[in-house]
């Protein structure tokens, strides 16, 4: 099985991370802004990317702002430590969903299954090669 050179073990989900976060603060228009969050303890999420209006954070408190996109990583289960999925909460998940079953990609990385699933809220469960 080939597997996609991006989620080898070398690459731990903290770099792949950190490198989605690169590519989100380079490619945004300056109207929006990429906040990474922190890992929280005990939760199988790894970390999370929130992108937000940058005029929702300056009025007022910007902690009650709402992102319009949030993605959130998750191990994969065959290769622990490295990134299987990610989830996408936001605004226009259907677009947003067909536009990566087109281009089978999500930040230049390999992309093997994108469905629209239903948690708490709608989201898009985005699976990478193991």
């Amino acid at each position: 099985m080939k597997t996609n050179s991006k989620f080898t073990t070398t690459n731990s989900i903290e770099s792949v991370i950190n490198s989605i976060h690169r590519i989100l603060t380079s490619t945004l228009d300056e109207a929006y802004i990429a906040v990474k969050d922190r890992k929280m303890k005990g939760a199988s999420c790894k970390g999370m990317i929130s992108v937000f209006r940058r005029s929702d954070l300056q009025e007022g408190d910007g902690k009650k702002a709402t992102p319009i996109i949030k993605y959130a990583f998750y191990d994969s289960t065959y290769n622990p430590g490295c990134l299987g999925s990610i989830a996408i909460y936001g605004e226009n998940l259907a677009s947003l969903c067909s536009m990566i079953k087109k281009s089978r990609s999500l930040f230049g990385h390999r992309v093997i299954e994108v469905s629209m699933e239903q948690g708490r809220r709608p989201f898009i469960d985005v699976k990478f090669a193991a």
